[in-house]
């Protein structure tokens, strides 16, 4: 018994520190365990295991041909794995403190177990210190330039106002804005082209015609204006906000025309108003 414990001890230590090294191979050792370990449920009849291989498999499906699902990414799975790893982590140190234990007397036990309380302690209040720098700066959409902007538009613009935005991809099925402007439906009831993920609910021709437009709006490269041009007349944006540090669409990209005039511009945030672009090009 106490081989079998030595040598899950020794696994362990040396699958976590292969994986925390070489963070790669999460995308494919545990699929690829995920898999063996769904078919081996199935062909055995051991249904319990195949919920622990599912979960597994979804970290990268594609390893085996099989499509993302789109409620449960692999990014929800991957940040999920400190559930299991944790168990495995206190599994593995339990096994080691028994495996231990039997091999010292009875005053380096109490040594032993009271400095393992401290450095536990110690450990748990370090993590705690490093949680300080846990947010990335790359999901940080609003500023305070983005804040004042906002709070101008709900002021200053219809409440039918229809605002273009910048987007990304981010789920599957599923594009995000990439600045304050994401934000102008929530604080100043405002329409966007890049909704809340929540509308992957909605119906599909209505969940169809929002990827379209934001896959175009996200693919949006100089050159390409006259194709922008017929997205906002379709759409009948009459708003565009755009900000300096992020996106495809710039201020530059309507800087020059006299179917957009600038209305707002500060602290980098830029808002565009439309007009028609055939009076805009008589004019011109």
């Amino acid at each position: 018994m106490i081989a079998l414990n030595e040598y899950t001890i020794c696994s362990l230590i040396i699958g976590y520190w292969n994986v925390y090294f070489n963070p790669w191979l999460v995308g494919f050792v545990f699929p690829a365990f995920g898999a063996l370990l769904a078919l081996w449920s199935i062909t055995q009849r051991r249904w319990l295991a195949l919920l622990p291989g599912g979960v597994l498999l979804l970290i990268n499906p594609m390893l085996v041909q099989l499509p993302y699902s789109w409620l449960i990414t692999n990014d929800i799975v991957i940040i999920s794995l400190f559930v299991p790893l944790s168990v495995l982590i206190g599994g593995g140190l339990s096994l080691f403190r028994d495996w231990l234990m039997v091999r010292l007397s009875l005053f380096w036990r109490a040594l032993v177990l009271q400095g393992g309380a401290v450095a536990l302690a110690g450990l748990a209040l370090w993590g705690a210190g490093n949680l300080h720098g846990v947010i990335n700066s790359a999901t940080l959409f609003v500023t305070r330039a983005d804040l004042t902007a906002i709070n101008w538009v709900e002021e200053n613009t219809p409440a039918d106002a229809r605002f273009l935005i910048n987007t990304a991809p981010w789920l599957p099925a599923a594009n995000r804005g990439i600045d304050g402007g994401w934000w102008l439906l929530t604080l100043a009831n405002r329409w966007i082209s890049t909704p809340p993920v929540l509308y992957t609910y909605g119906e599909p021709d209505y969940v169809s015609r929002v990827q379209e437009l934001n896959r175009e709006v996200a693919g949006f490269q100089p050159g390409k204006e006259e194709e922008l041009y017929r997205l906002i007349d379709r759409e009948q944006i009459t708003h565009i906000y755009t900000t300096t540090w992020s996106g495809p669409l710039k201020s530059a990209t309507f800087a020059d025309s006299n179917a957009f005039a600038k209305i707002y511009d500060r602290d980098g945030v830029s808002i565009f108003a439309v007009y028609d672009r055939a009076q805009a090009e008589e004019q011109q």
